[in-house]
């Protein structure tokens, strides 16, 4: 599945920008609109978002997504491209980095998921939704009892994409993330409730001489709560480093 939809503008060196989940291209107009004086600039929809098409009702990994968004880089010519990804999108470029390196120039994780840790608190919700799909399935219980266990992204995710949810976020990407050799600037919101501080500072000692940029005053979506600062740090970093 190549049919990515996608924008390209501007001339110069190739930054592909990738969004987080929910979200689609225009997420990062903010912050490719001051770059795309300098550099041509991609945006895309990743597959099941905006307007490209879903993945099988199966779902996909995160790996099928990385293998996905290769050919598509192969196919526009984005070989060694500056890859700029947040939440979602940085799971999928901390994979692509590891299996396709030769794609990847330099590297930009912001807020990134695919750090994860034990967590008896979350056990045992996971414990309990399973126990209560159970008990739908059996005629037992509302399927509406469900959406009190699900998380926000996932009960927004409509049917189809809830299977590619699951193997998103069950997916712990530390053995890849130790496998990035490209340049790589981690900037992070120091209010950042959905993937907190911990995991900036795990995948800076994971991902060998990276640097990590911590924006005040933002949250999840730092590039969007501190356009300015973030594209300065960004510009610097494909510039100078």
């Amino acid at each position: 599945m190549n049919n990515l939809n996608y924008t390209k503008e501007g001339v110069g060196s190739n930054v592909l920008f990738l969004h987080g989940w929910g979200a689609d291209k225009e997420s990062f107009r903010c912050v490719s609109d001051r770059l795309k004086s300098d550099c041509c600039v991609v945006r895309i929809d990743f597959p099941g978002f905006g307007q490209s098409p879903p993945p099988p009702y199966e779902g996909w990994g995160v790996e099928n997504y990385a293998d996905n968004l290769a050919a598509f880089m192969r196919n526009l010519k984005l070989e060694r491209a500056s890859v700029v990804a947040h939440s979602f999108g940085g799971r999928v470029a901390i994979v692509l980095c590891a299996k396709y390196p030769e794609l990847v120039g330099k590297l930009v994780l912001a807020d990134s998921g695919g750090m994860r840790r034990y967590s008896l608190k979350r056990s045992w919700r996971v414990f309990k939704y399973k126990t209560a799909k159970r008990l739908v399935g059996m005629g037992l219980k509302n399927p509406d009892c469900l959406k009190k266990y699900g998380s926000t992204d996932f009960l927004a995710s409509g049917k189809g994409m809830r299977n590619t949810f699951k193997k998103v976020v069950e997916q712990d990407l530390t053995s890849f993330a130790k496998k990035i050799m490209c340049p790589t600037l981690i900037v992070w919101g120091d209010g950042d409730c959905e993937t907190p501080m911990w995991m900036a500072k795990r995948l800076k000692r994971l991902i060998s001489g990276s640097g990590l940029v911590v924006l005040e005053n933002a949250g999840h979506f730092s590039f969007a709560d501190r356009p300015k600062e973030f594209t300065a740090a960004v510009r610097y970093f494909l510039e100078e480093v």
